[in-house]
């Protein structure tokens, strides 16, 4: 089980590992603090990535680069 990083919002576990997966859950259920922390990391980053401007700007450069001018 790897934190993702400083402002996680998720952990990397082998999904194929039942070990790991069990790791994981143990990790979250014992520890509040870092269950309320990856909440609003991920709460943050969906109101920040997926807003509709986001999404549609995205939409819009990736027909930009796949159907030719």
């Amino acid at each position: 089980v790897i934190p993702s990083g400083p402002n996680q919002c998720g952990f990397h576990i082998n999904p194929y590992d039942p070990s790991d997966i069990a790791k994981f859950v143990t990790i979250l259920l014992e520890d509040e603090e870092l269950r309320r922390r990856c909440g609003a990391n991920a709460r943050k980053r969906v109101l920040e990535t997926f807003t509709w401007r986001t999404v549609a700007e995205n939409t819009i450069r990736i027909y930009d680069e796949i159907v030719p001018s």
